[in-house]
Parts: C-alpha cells; sequence; structure tokens
C-alpha cells in the first residue's frame, strides 16, 4: 500500500515523510495594550492606597484583619470605575472573596453596589 505523496522521500512507503512546517505558537494577551498602560497607573495607586488603609473595612465571617487589595464597591468593568477612589474600599483576599460569593450580603452591608 504505498502513499499518493510523489514526494522523493516518500516513494514506495505507506506513509509520507516529508517534514511538516511547524506552527508558529501564539501567546494570548491577558489585557489589550490600552488596559496594560491603564494597569501600571493603577497598581502604583493601589498600592499606596493600601499603604494607608492598613486595615480591612469589610469585616465579613472570614476576615483576617490586614488589608491586601482595594474592593471596587462599584466594580471596575470601565476605566472611570476602575481609578474613581471614592468607590474604592480597602479589603483582606478573603473579605474580597466572601463579596463575590454573597451578593445580598455585600449589598445590604453596603459593600456592593447593584448596576441597574
Amino acid at each position: 500500500m504505498a502513499s499518493d505523496c510523489k514526494h522523493p522521500t516518500c516513494f514506495d512507503s505507506p506513509f509520507c515523510r516529508r517534514v511538516k512546517k511547524v506552527k508558529k505558537i501564539y501567546r494570548l494577551r491577558p489585557f489589550s495594550k490600552k488596559r496594560a498602560d491603564i494597569n501600571k497607573v493603577y497598581s502604583v495607586e493601589a498600592k499606596k492606597f493600601r499603604e494607608e488603609n492598613p486595615l480591612c473595612r469589610i469585616n465579613s465571617p472570614v476576615c483576617i484583619i490586614n488589608t491586601q487589595g482595594v474592593h471596587h464597591v462599584k466594580g471596575k468593568a470601565t476605566v472611570q470605575l476602575l481609578m474613581d477612589k471614592k468607590f474604592w474600599k480597602p479589603s483582606c483576599n478573603p473579605c474580597n472573596g466572601y463579596i463575590e460569593d454573597h451578593s445580598q450580603w455585600a449589598q445590604e452591608n453596603g459593600h456592593k453596589i447593584p448596576d441597574y
């Protein structure tokens, strides 16, 4: 059973042995170039905010007291919401996760503003 390939290395062989082109592997960006530039500014501002506010203000049942990040009360979908400090609260990572898992509790305690 010969292959239909007419390449000289494949003559009288059941399989084609021609060297195949290697596909280039592309890496997808985690952020767009524009958002990456905004994140550079945001990270500096967020670090300063965390240093000025060392204690978590969420106080959920899983709180560890020390600030580890910034909670965005109104979300961070747009650049304006991401950078608007009046919607920032210092929080620890467990509290931030608790807010995501318990939306009703977060809304009742003023830690999340629903977008209607």
